[in-house]
């Protein structure tokens, strides 16, 4: 029988087979039946245990926190008045995991189905906005107009937080993960852009908010870092609408999580090189949102995790030139958001904790992190 699958796996009529066909090539042929049906259980008991018990995982302080963040439902902390923009340029295409999605009539279209569950997940995460950032140059039409597609995705979206249940893992755009990169993503770009935002969107943010802090992805002994990117995502979200009870619980989940993450010498506890990356990228983007507050025992906390992140990033780059390495060894897993060398050169920007070997900026390459922390914007007054 298994000769049989053999041959018939082999001769599937597929150009382009998808992952989980791949996957299941790799049961049969590799005679993996048992272990993947172990793991298969074990992700099972932990799915059904999250989803019904949600609440019963958080530790006592993070509880004690979370549980104030629901009165902030009709809270919105800054009316903005969206600066009208008129007649602008719109993107062709906008970059996703593994696509460009073509952009027709000015309008993303938020339906679009895909064979990556990825390239739906970086959509509703709102990476693209990061891809106009990360640019040399980037276009301030470009940010306008995301901008407009954050209320177009609000109106088709927002009321589904009224559903008694969101299956966030059906619904890619409710997954917690997708909420903490949306949130993150948006913070930042009016963060750097200065571009105000609506009332609409603040009201938005700060209910999805609320939904992730329902939500936290502590998986008892399965919790890995996606709870720290939903502190990243709490903290950024409070300091730029000034909503100190986010902050404050993004602050805990960062202090409660980071010990458990790092070593004491400052390596990501999964051993992936990318990780090591863009935990260092994310501790740094909170250390730069925390600036404009008086909080001295999370600030030091952050100077120390930066410290020993940054050092051991370097353990990765070439030893000739760490300043102009242009790519990174990868080992471990590798995050599908951006690829390895956009945060390639994350130890020389202007967030970098040690700030030792700032290159000029005609040496970066076209698309990176750094460049979203560099006024480079076309058009801008």
């Amino acid at each position: 029988m298994t000769g049989r699958l053999q041959d018939l796996l082999r001769n599937f009529p597929v150009e382009r087979p998808g992952e989980y066909w791949l996957f299941l090539y790799w049961i049969i042929t590799k005679q993996q039946i048992y272990p993947t049906l172990q793991w298969g259980i074990r992700k099972l008991r932990n799915r059904f245990f999250t989803a019904r018990n949600q609440s019963v995982a958080y530790p006592k302080e993070v509880s004690a926190i979370a549980s104030h963040c629901n009165l902030l439902n009709n809270f919105v902390s800054h009316v903005g008045s969206q600066a009208e923009v008129g007649t602008m340029e719109t993107p062709n295409s906008i970059c996703l995991a593994g696509v460009e999605l073509d952009v027709f009539d000015g309008r993303v279209d938020w339906c679009r189905t895909f064979i990556d569950r990825e390239d739906e997940e970086s959509l509703h995460r709102w990476n693209w906005i990061l891809h106009f950032l990360g640019r040399k140059k980037s276009k301030i039409d470009d940010l306008y107009w995301a901008v407009q597609q954050m209320n177009s995705w609000i109106d088709q979206f927002q009321n589904e937080l009224q559903l008694k249940k969101i299956d966030g893992n059906r619904m890619a755009r409710w997954d917690s993960y997708t909420i903490s990169e949306r949130l993150s993503n948006a913070c930042i770009l009016f963060f750097v852009s200065g571009i105000e935002p609506s009332s609409k969107v603040v009201k938005a943010l700060i209910e999805q908010s609320i939904y992730l802090v329902n939500n936290l992805e502590y998986r008892k002994e399965y919790t890995s870092n996606h709870i720290i990117n939903n502190g990243r995502a709490l903290y950024l979200v409070g300091a730029t609408f000034d909503v100190s009870i986010l902050r404050s619980l993004g602050q805990t989940l960062l202090k409660r999580e980071l010990q458990e993450l790092i070593s004491p010498a400052g390596f990501v506890r999964e051993g992936s090189s990318h990780y090591q990356f863009l935990i260092t990228r994310w501790l740094l983007e909170v250390r730069h949102f925390s600036e404009g507050y008086a909080e001295p025992d999370f600030r030091e906390m952050l100077e120390k995790c930066c410290e020993k992140l940054e050092t051991q990033c370097q353990f990765f780059l070439p030893r000739n030139n760490h300043a102009l390495s242009s790519s990174i060894p990868l080992f471990g897993d590798i995050s599908p958001d951006f690829p390895p060398e956009w945060l390639s050169h994350i130890l020389t920007s202007r967030l970098s904790y040690s700030g030792s070997s700032n290159i000029g900026a005609e040496r970066l390459p076209e698309f990176s992190w750094n460049w979203i922390w560099k006024d480079n914007y076309q058009g801008a007054d």
